[in-house]
C-alpha cells in the first residue's frame, strides 16, 4: 500500500542587518491514505509553523 502526500508552504524573510535575516514560515500537508490504513493514521492533514534565522 502506498501513502501519498501533497505539501505546500511559504516563508517570508526580514532583513535584521547586513548579514542577518529572520524568517517566519508555515507548511500544510494533506495525505492520501488507503482505506485499510486510515484508522491508524487519523486526520489526513497536518501543519507546521516555524522561525528561521539566516546568518551570512
Amino acid at each position: 500500500m502506498t501513502v501519498g502526500r501533497l505539501s505546500i508552504g511559504a516563508i517570508h524573510d526580514w532583513k535584521v542587518s547586513d548579514h542577518v535575516k529572520i524568517g517566519l514560515g508555515g507548511l500544510v500537508s494533506r495525505y492520501d491514505i488507503p482505506s485499510p490504513l486510515s484508522a491508524s493514521y487519523g486526520d489526513p492533514t497536518s501543519g507546521m509553523a516555524f522561525v528561521r534565522l539566516k546568518i551570512g
